[in-house]
This record gives structure tokens, C-alpha cells and sequence, in this order.
């Protein structure tokens, strides 16, 4: 046929060879030609967006860390001024599983108060009750000293949150 003659005759232009090709193959091979450079600019854009991406990732991981951080002071700020009860409990038996925690950062020695000498000599059941109301009466009093807060920081007032009901400021996001 005259199109397969057409692909196959070879003649010369100026000393060169060419290939003589049929306009639908040339189409075919410059369309994809165009397809492949549209795809390869699609590419590079997509991964300029992708290293963007990656950039405002970094940067808010620095943010969410450095928010931790400040979280975590303000607990730490609002717990210890109204520690007392499970916190006094677990300080307790930190001291009771390692009598002298500092004992080597002093020269002298301890000197027990009378109060506490006296306290250590009740019985473990009576120990235990008295340590069990005075549990219960310093949470009583934080209940009714609650509207007094230990700083002005919004992270250490009462309150809720209006989305999933959690009443800690620095509870986990229901989102």
C-alpha cells in the first residue's frame, strides 16, 4: 500500500536521512510527546506543593511542641498549688518506698516533729481511716475554694468545653 511505502521510503535532505512517516503516526508521536511534558510540569508542580507540604508539617510540629510544653508548665503551675489528695497519696508512698530520698543531700540528720512521731505510732487501720478524711475534707475544701483560681491563666480556670463536654482546658480535642 502507498502508506507502508510512505513509512518505509527513506531519501536524503540535505546529506541527511530521514524516515518518511505517515501523519498519523507523527500526530500520535507528537501528541504524546505533549502529554508527556504536560504530565512531567504536573510533576514538579505537584512535588513543590508536596515540599510545601512538608515545610508547614515541620512548622507546626514545632508549634503543637512548643504549645505542649507551655501545657504542660501550666499543669504543672495548677496541680502543685492545689495539690492534695491522690497527688498526696502518691507522694506518700514515693516516701514510704524510699524513706530518704535526700538524706544524702544533708549533713545532719532528720529530726521527726512530735506530731508525726505520734501519727506513726497509731495503728495502720486508724492511720489509714485518718488519711482517708483527710482526703475527703481537703477535696470538700477545694470543691468550695474552686471559684478561686491560682493564676490568671485561662488554662487554670473552670469551666467546659462547649464541643464534647470535657471540663479540663488541656483535655485531648474531640475533633
Amino acid at each position: 500500500s502507498s502508506r507502508q511505502r510512505q513509512q518505509l521510503q527513506q531519501h536524503s535532505n540535505d546529506g541527511a536521512q530521514a524516515i518518511l512517516v505517515s501523519p498519523d503516526v507523527a500526530a500520535v508521536a507528537d501528541g504524546g510527546y505533549r502529554e508527556a511534558d504536560e504530565l512531567r510540569k504536573h510533576l514538579r508542580q505537584r512535588d513543590a506543593e508536596i515540599a510545601q507540604l512538608r515545610r508547614s508539617l515541620d512548622a507546626t510540629r514545632s508549634k503543637v511542641k512548643a504549645l505542649e510544653t507551655e501545657v504542660a508548665e501550666l499543669e504543672q503551675r495548677c496541680s502543685s498549688s492545689s495539690a492534695g489528695g491522690a497527688s498526696s497519696a502518691a507522694t506518700a508512698a514515693v516516701a514510704e518506698s524510699n524513706p530518704e530520698p535526700t538524706a544524702n543531700r544533708h549533713k545532719g540528720s532528720w529530726t521527726m516533729d512530735r506530731d508525726s512521731q505520734d501519727f506513726l505510732a497509731l495503728d495502720e487501720d486508724l492511720k489509714a481511716n485518718l488519711r482517708a478524711e483527710k482526703a475527703k475534707r481537703l477535696k470538700e475544701v477545694r470543691e468550695q475554694m474552686r471559684f478561686i483560681l491560682d493564676t490568671d491563666s485561662v488554662a487554670c480556670s473552670n469551666g467546659e468545653w462547649s464541643c464534647c463536654g470535657r471540663k479540663e482546658y488541656g483535655a485531648d480535642g474531640c475533633v
